[in-house]
């Protein structure tokens, strides 16, 4: 157990369990309906095929450089996973494991400070845990607002570089991927019947690949792409129509 999970409290049950995010683009999404499921691939930091996936909250920027394009296939499109979904998972994190190894994080961290050391578990149970912990209520974890955590430990060393990470106010390059729940799982997800919804651009509702969502009883949840945009800019409308679904159902 690593010193960071020892600080979680063990409360967070009366939590409602939120349901898991992943994000990709409009062409990867036709490939994972095609395929009838998403596939992991290979991580460099973890030698291992991995697929990421976030709790209750879409974090990951997908084509993060790519320049305005009317291209849809560029576009960003959320998975939301059905909250009782069972998952072989592999590893839990607090935050996006990535941007810890890029170094994005340092100002907050010891510099002998691993990724092992912030390893939840491979529990989902440990996701509502830390939002219990951290956050309060499953709202305030997604809207990323911290609550008074003076209750810690001082020598739990992890814990407060993540309380330091989530309070952060200064403008930097750390963004809401700081404070998302990262889960690994290393097998692969079949879709059908286990993604409840898919946030995407309006357009792909009437069309052959959103007849086949639609057969699959997945609630097609569309935003409005704008000509000559980058994909990266919809990170805030995606995570608000995110917002709004959690909500009609009960879980914010």
């Amino acid at each position: 157990m690593s010193k960071f999970k020892k600080a979680l409290k063990t409360a967070g049950s009366n939590l409602q369990q939120l349901p898991m995010v992943h994000n990709t683009d409009c062409f990867t999404l036709s490939k994972v309906v095609d395929n009838g499921e998403v596939s992991p691939s290979f991580c460099n930091h973890f030698q291992e095929e991995l697929t990421y996936l976030f709790y209750g909250r879409p974090a990951y920027r997908v084509n993060i450089t790519a320049e305005p394009t009317s291209l849809r296939h560029h576009f960003p499109v959320c998975l939301i996973f059905d909250p009782q979904l069972e998952l072989d998972v592999k590893r839990v994190f607090p935050f996006d494991s990535g941007a810890f190894f890029s170094g994005a994080y340092s100002e907050h961290m010891h510099s002998d400070m691993e990724i092992s050391d912030f390893l939840i578990g491979n529990n989902l149970a440990d996701c509502k845990s830390l939002v219990s912990t951290f956050f309060g209520s499953n709202e305030q974890y997604f809207m990323g607002k911290a609550i008074d955590v003076a209750h810690l430990d001082p020598s739990h060393f992890e814990a407060q570089s993540y309380v330091s990470l989530i309070n952060n106010k200064a403008s930097n390059s750390v963004d809401g991927r700081s404070f998302c729940v990262e889960i690994q799982t290393g097998k692969p997800i079949n879709i059908l019947g286990a993604v409840s919804a898919i946030i995407l651009p309006s357009e792909f509702c009437d069309t052959e690949l959103g007849r086949k969502l639609a057969e699959m009883n997945i609630d097609l949840l569309p935003y409005c792409v704008h000509e000559r945009s980058r994909p990266n800019e919809y990170m805030s409308t995606i995570a608000d129509c995110c917002k709004t679904y959690l909500l009609s159902k009960g879980l914010l």
